[in-house]
């Protein structure tokens, strides 16, 4: 029904608002127009009633998170997907994961903000102010420039509160001024006395809201009133938005009207009584969205097709309820400037909290439709309420039902049945009675097998149940297996399985007459499963199947055993411990600790499984108590942590395929804290680095705002890295001491909500050291050269220089070895001395001894011959006296004559002298000398004291008396003039 009464309200929408060529363009609200007007009224309002509430989960930013300014005044993007806020201290700009702050030049607060892609500017307007931030060629860091002291010094500006660009002319509108500027000169200034409340270009024109003139149009150089009929005379305008080819006027207390064709008239939704009652202070919007931030009560966003809205406010997750301004980005999500902080609602998210973000019910287990009320079971109760929930700004109040835990809502024999810590619920009339004797329950199903019976498993045990006179009552407890551990399965032959989470399945067998499980089968891995942990059990084509592990499981009843489900196995493969629903037909799901997974079967036949669709809804589910109740094809109800969630699947997130995962390179510093590349300077040619820069960190970003750490990076350096670096969610990266080259940081961003891959290239230098440029290299050639020529100089003069000094040392050697032969010479001609010397002393020794034998034996020839001289001469005097006596005495005279004559002239005085000289170096010749006037007989005397004989040894030598030798020792004293006190024989040994 709402469908249709869309459709036929675009229609209508269509030709009330088709222009001028319409019939319907003169349209007045009398007669029959006014009546198609009215119809055209209910039909929005009966689609606007239709619709149910929503409440758009939101990311908070709080001041002391970006540290800076409370209030924002303003909200850009750029096509980088970066975001930029016009706060209470200046700009501040958010990539992601980093936070800049740049000042305006008088460090007022920044109003209005233009992203101009083509100059890279970022114009902005403040307080008394407007200009500009860029990038100067090689600069890292914006400048600001103002454009305000290039015209208008004089003029007060007051607040700059919106910049437009009108073709090449930029648009700076004030409190009471518009000022045109061309080329970065002022070319035009309107001053007006009314006090300008919003501006906004629509076509080629620029519209002004005014305090008193109400919606205005520029006309050249002076205003025209754009309503005629002054319908928005007395209303504050807040925002002006184009709407197909119209114009939306959003007023402060009086809703929204709409300028088509020169007419204004009032645009009717479901939030005009929230807006009459709420102060409307911004507004932004799409070509089917309208986001209006009030004063005292959040954001709301109006989808202008359908006529739905959705209320986010503080009791919906935003940090305060005053709207500053309104933003949508790229994803089609609001960013709200609040009064204190920065807020962005995922308005275009799946995933809506049903009950608000203050959730004061508890963590959600179960969810149930029942007659058209929706009941909640929960930690803390069971809630019900009706559904959809009515649309309101504020979280419905439920109504709760039950107190306690909640573990489980289901039906039997049409009764709606509540599992909860207290023991086991059925619905009676509006309220629930508890069934005496069941204590705590996790689960109730009636048999299969006997209709009108129920089992409930319990927390230590099984209970059968019975349906007695329309109401259910407890049969007592069921006997032969106590191992409980919560929910169980029938299977077409009443069969009860039961998963344990640690051991693995049982089969019961129950006899209901016995009121007791006859027969127990326990299946483990001996019996076929992949694993005995984490196993569970899902109802799959009428059967039911088992998982265990990563796979799928049927029973095999022939072999009593289990054995893979082929299908299913091949669908979802590699999945951890998988819970298995139907969500609708030709779907199945399959849930893991990692994400859900949908498998969907296309009309070819061939199965598709998306894991990313729903991927982001696994974080939000309690692990092994997810439950998810299919409202419809389009909005399932899930449990969650923090309460129970609202899937809007028309509003699934798109494909890797269809959405681009942009990454870039933010900024490259280097030695830890000098910022060498700036992304938004990325412009100015490739980046070169000196070689002392060569330690980097590399800091890279995905806009990504829709969910905290959603992006997991990879990263590869070519020209350094082996390989690319597993995912992580860091976004830097280290490079330390790089050397000489070109190199390309490669970046690989894996966005998890969508398994979008985006990758992006930053080609970089690091420049040689000054040692190692060209005209280092050069000089280093002609050092070279040089140092060439010098060495070969250097060796040629080496060469010389030792071939002299081997010249030298051959002669130096040949002077040594004829020394060494002089000295050989020398020592052999020693040595001969030595020897001769030797040999001398010998012969001088042997002379001397035969010197001395020599005069020895004179001596004692002299004594013989004396001797026989005395002998001869007494036997002359005896023959003598005798009287034959006179020849005898002849002969023995002549006997002794001869003796006589040997004794005189002794032939060996001659060999004596030779013999004395050559032992006592010449002495007969040097006394000779010195001494001519010496006697033969003296200087025998002379040679006798020499050789040490004493007189009394000498005499015999001369034949003479001893007082003879006396007497010519005497003599020869005087002869060679000796005092007295000297020694004849010391002066003659020392001669």
């Amino acid at each position: 029904m709402v469908a249709l009464l869309d459709v036929f309200l675009q229609f209508c929408c269509r030709k009330y608002i088709a222009g001028e060529n319409s019939p319907y363009s003169s349209m007045n609200i009398q007669g029959i127009d006014q009546m198609k007007f009215t119809l055209f009224l209910i039909i929005i309002l009966f689609s606007s009633f239709g619709a149910g509430a929503s409440f758009a989960p939101v990311r908070n930013f709080p001041s002391d998170g970006y540290r800076w300014g409370t209030q924002n005044w303003a909200v850009a993007q750029d096509s980088h997907g970066r975001m930029y806020f016009g706060n209470k201290n200046g700009l501040l700009v958010f990539d992601g994961i980093n936070w800049d702050r740049y000042v305006m030049a008088n460090r007022s607060t920044v109003r209005a903000i233009l992203i101009d892609e083509p100059s890279g500017r970022i114009y902005v307007g403040g307080s008394e102010d407007f200009g500009y931030f860029s990038f100067g060629h090689g600069q890292n860091y914006p400048e600001y420039r103002s454009l305000r002291s290039d015209g208008i010094p004089g003029t007060s500006l007051g607040e700059i509160w919106n910049i437009h660009r009108q073709g090449d002319v930029l648009i700076f509108q004030g409190d009471h001024t518009v000022v045109s500027v061309l080329d970065d000169r002022v070319s035009h200034e309107l001053e007006t006395n009314d006090k300008i409340f919003t501006s906004a270009i629509a076509g080629d024109r620029l519209y002004l809201g005014l305090q008193n003139g109400g919606l205005c149009v520029m006309s050249g150089t002076r205003l025209e009133s754009a309503d005629p009929a002054h319908v928005l005379a007395g209303k504050k305008i807040v925002s002006i938005r184009p709407f197909d080819d119209k114009i939306l006027v959003v007023t402060e207390f009086d809703g929204i009207f709409m300028l088509s064709s020169g007419k204004v008239q009032p645009f009717r939704t479901g939030i005009d009584s929230f807006l009459r009652e709420n102060q409307a202070f911004c507004a932004a919007g799409t070509l089917t969205k309208l986001a209006i931030g009030t004063v005292g009560h959040g954001l709301v966003v109006l989808d202008l097709m359908d006529k739905t809205s959705t209320f986010v406010n503080a009791d919906c997750g935003l940090q305060n309820n005053t709207v500053l301004t309104a933003f949508f980005d790229s994803h089609e999500n609001v960013w709200c400037g609040l009064d204190d902080g920065i807020d962005y609602v995922l308005y275009k998210s799946p995933f809506f909290n049903l009950l608000g973000s203050s959730n004061s019910y508890g963590a959600g287990y179960a969810s149930f439709m029942h007659d058209g009320t929706l009941y909640l079971g929960t930690n803390q109760g069971l809630y019900m309420s009706s559904y959809p929930l009515p649309m309101s700004p504020r979280p419905p109040q439920i109504v709760r039902k039950l107190r306690g835990q909640i573990w489980n809502i289901t039906e039997a024999a049409g009764c709606m049945m509540v599992c909860a810590d207290a023991g086991l619920f059925e619905l009676s009339g509006s309220d629930f009675r508890r069934i005496d004797a069941v204590p705590g329950t996790w689960d109730v199903e009636e048999l299969v097998a006997a209709p009108g019976y129920a089992i409930a498993s319990t927390y230590d045990s099984f209970f059968l149940l019975s349906r007695r006179s329309g109401r259910w009552v407890s049969e007592g407890r069921v006997e032969g297996f106590n191992d409980i551990n919560g929910r169980f399965m029938q299977d077409a032959d009443g069969n009860i399985w039961i998963a344990h989470w640690m051991r693995g399945i049982y089969k019961l067998r129950f006899d209901i007459a016995g009121r007791r499980f006859d027969s127990v089968d326990f299946y483990d891995t001996s019996r076929g499963l992949l694993s005995n942990e984490n196993t569970s059990v899902w109802p799959y084509n009428d059967r039911l199947v088992f998982s265990s592990g990563s796979s799928y499981f049927v029973y095999d009843s022939v072999r009593d055993s289990m054995v893979p489900e082929q299908e299913l196995c091949s669908v979802f493969t590699g999945l951890n411990a998988p819970h298995l629903y139907h969500a609708a037909v030709d779907e199945l799901w399959s849930v893991t600790p990692d994400g859900i997974h949908i498998a969907n079967r296309r009309p070819s036949g061939h199965v598709e499984v998306d894991s990313v669709t729903l991927g982001a809804l696994g974080r939000e589910l309690i692990p092994g108590f997810e439950h998810f109740n299919f409202i419809d094809n389009s909005r399932i109800i899930v449990s969650s942590q923090n309460g129970f969630l609202e899937v809007d699947r028309s509003r699934m997130l798109p494909s890797a395929s269809d959405e681009n995962c942009r990454t870039y390179v933010g900024r490259i510093y280097a030695n830890q804290d000098s910022l060498v590349y700036n992304m938004a300077a990325d412009s100015f040619g490739p980046l070169e680095l000196t070689y002392d820069l060569n330690s980097l960190r590399f800091e890279f970003f995905t806009p990504e705002y829709r969910s905290e750490n959603a992006v997991l990076y990879s990263h590869y350096l070519r020209n350094y890295d082996q390989n690319w670096s597993s995912y992580s969610r860091s976004t830097t990266k280290e490079y330390t001491r790089l050397g000489p080259g070109t190199y390309t940081l490669c970046i690989r961003a894996l966005n998890t909500m969508t398994h979008a891959v985006g990758e992006r290239f930053v080609t970089f230098s690091i420049l040689p050291p000054w040692y190692l440029t060209g005209w280092a290299k050069c000089v280093y050639f002609i050092l070279v050269l040089a140092t060439i020529w010098a060495v070969w100089m250097a060796v040629r003069h080496i060469m010389k220089r030792s071939a002299r000094r081997i010249e030298r040392r051959r002669e130096d050697e040949i002077a040594r070895l004829r020394r060494l032969a002089e000295e050989e010479n020398l020592r052999q001609e020693n040595e001969i001395a030595n020897l001769k010397n030797r040999q001398l002393e010998q012969d001088v020794k042997y002379k001397s001894e035969e010197l001395s034998s020599i005069t020895m034996n004179v001596v004692r020839k002299n004594e013989i011959l004396l001797n026989i001289s005395s002998r001869l001469s007494k036997l002359q005097r005896t023959l003598e006296n005798g009287t034959s006596g006179g020849e005898a005495g002849a002969q023995i005279s002549r006997i002794q004559a001869l003796i006589q004559e040997n004794m005189s002239h002794d032939d060996d005085w001659q060999t004596f002298t030779n013999n004395f000289d050559a032992v006592y170096d010449d002495f007969t010749r040097r006394l000779r000398e010195s001494h001519p006037g010496l006697t033969q007989s003296e200087l025998r005397v002379c040679c006798y004291l020499r050789m040490g004989l004493s007189s009394k040894e000498m005499a015999p030598l001369f034949n003479i008396s001893y007082r003879s030798v006396e007497m010519t020792r005497y003599r020869l004293r005087k002869k060679l003039g000796l005092e007295r006190d000297i020694n004849l024989g010391d002066y003659l040994r020392n001669f």
